[in-house]
């Protein structure tokens, strides 16, 4: 064989190999989104225990903070930098409050389990928006029966635990927002009943 004619079969052989894995790349972008948008929001309603702990917090400043549940509804999100779809689906999550259409009826927590804010700050470029916080210790997870990352609790007005949103998902799409938004209203409508 030529070195002409070698040249152009491993051209076509290389332009064949690209086409396949873009064809790869469509075909698993398409079956990931079809199966996202059809997934179970894995939504558990959880028993009115009372309310739920004080959260002991440490904001990227360093400053400490004890929050305590209640008043409007919390979404807390527990999260951490080494956990991939944490980080995947956290931007969507920090855009939920003003997505909700709820005003200032939710507040959304996300609670980093990392050690310190050095991965944190790496991760968000150097600007941690004001609801990242960061748990003092693995007693705050614990507190909230987290067990596996991501893991998301909405608390009602009265500081009851409400709704488990386990495992991660797309804060982004409409049918969350909208699973969201009618957990809250409920738990605003109802409170004291799960």
């Amino acid at each position: 064989m030529t070195t002409r004619r070698a040249r152009r079969v491993l051209a076509v052989v290389s332009l064949l190999g690209v086409a396949q894995v873009g064809a790869l790349a469509v075909y698993r972008y398409v079956t990931d989104s079809r199966a996202a948008r059809s997934a179970p929001l894995h939504v558990e309603r959880l028993a009115a225990e009372g309310r739920a702990p004080p959260l002991a917090l440490e904001a990227a400043d360093g400053a400490a903070l004890t929050l305590t549940p209640g008043g409007q509804a919390w979404l807390v999100h527990f999260w951490a930098t080494w956990c991939p779809p944490c980080r995947e689906e956290l931007p969507g999550l920090l855009e939920l409050e003003g997505r909700a259409g709820l005003g200032s009826a939710l507040r959304v927590l996300a609670i980093s389990v990392d050690d310190g804010w050095g991965p944190v700050r790496a991760m968000l470029g150097g600007q941690v928006p004001p609801s990242v916080l960061r748990a003092t210790s693995p007693r705050v997870a614990d507190a909230y029966g987290v067990f596996t990352l991501p893991d998301t609790v909405l608390l009602g007005v009265d500081g009851v635990a409400r709704v488990r949103f386990g495992g991660a998902r797309d804060w982004r799409a409409p049918r969350v927002v909208e699973a969201v938004r009618a957990e809250v209203l409920r738990a605003q409508a109802r409170p004291g009943k799960p």
